[in-house]
C-alpha cells in the first residue's frame, strides 16, 4: 500500500532522509549455521564450516542519507533500544538535519523532528 501511495513521487523523493542501522560480522552471522550432509561426508572439508571463538566480533552501525547528501555513518556500542536510538536521532541525525537546512534553505525540516522526536 505504501508504495502504491508512493508510485507517483519524483521531486518529493528529493525531501526524504534514509536511515537505517546495520550489525557486520567479522567471521559469520550471529546465528546458527546449518550445513545438509550425507553421514559419509561428516569430515569432508567442503561440508565443514571453520568457525572462530566467540564469534570473532563485530560492529554495529547506523547511517542516513539523501537524494543527494551522505550522512554520518555512527558505530554504535551494545543493542539499539528505543533509548539509545533516541539519542543517535538528537546527536547525529539533527545535527545532519540543521546542516540540510542551512544548505538548502528548508525552514521546517528541524521543527518537524522535533515534533515527532516530541510525541
Amino acid at each position: 500500500m505504501w508504495c502504491r501511495n508512493h508510485v507517483r513521487w519524483d521531486e518529493e523523493w528529493k525531501k526524504v532522509i534514509w536511515s537505517d542501522e546495520s550489525r557486520y560480522t567479522l567471521f559469520q552471522s550471529d546465528g546458527r549455521t546449518r550445513v545438509w550432509r550425507l553421514p559419509k561426508e561428516r569430515y569432508d572439508v567442503e561440508c565443514v564450516i571453520l568457525t572462530v571463538k566467540h564469534g570473532g566480533g563485530g560492529v554495529m552501525v547506523w547511517g542516513c542519507f539523501t537524494w543527494d547528501s551522505l550522512g554520518p555513518l555512527v558505530r554504535v556500542d551494545g543493542v539499539i533500544d528505543s533509548w539509545k536510538y533516541i539519542d543517535i536521532l538528537n546527536t547525529h541525525l539533527l545535527p545532519f538535519m540543521e546542516k540540510l537546512e542551512d544548505d538548502k534553505d528548508e525552514d521546517n525540516v528541524y521543527e518537524l523532528l522535533q515534533f515527532i522526536l516530541a510525541n
